[in-house]
């Protein structure tokens, strides 16, 4: 029995499929824990602790954003200009840069005290 009392939950053939696929799409940890049916203790737990698992959602996560960057790469070379932009800035390391002028009014009071002889 694990620490903390707790059975050890082993996951179906399924739900390593599901890991994936969820993980894919962009679901976090939360949502991927409850659409296999697990709590969100034990998804972190087979993240950490579980290699097949641990290999999935990694896999899961790098076909999206390949998915995702070869789209928005062939959306910026055909011209798109938010694209380039948002390209530009998360992919290239370049950031806009704005300008922000910053005025601070204040007002100074003077208190005369009397010079005690």
């Amino acid at each position: 029995m694990p620490s903390g009392g707790q059975n050890k939950i082993i996951l179906t053939d399924e739900q390593y499929v599901l890991v994936e696929k969820f993980a894919g799409y962009g679901l976090n940890q939360d949502k991927i824990a409850d659409a296999i049916g697990i709590s969100l203790a034990t998804l972190k737990r087979n993240k950490t602790d579980n290699a097949k698992f641990a290999e999935l959602y990694a896999r899961g996560k790098a076909k999206a954003e390949g998915s995702v960057g070869s789209s928005l790469y062939r959306r910026a070379i055909d011209g798109d200009v938010g694209a380039i932009k948002w390209w530009e800035q998360t992919r290239a390391g370049r950031m806009e840069r704005s300008r922000q002028d910053v005025t601070q009014e204040s007002t100074l009071v003077v208190k005369v005290v009397p010079h005690a002889e």
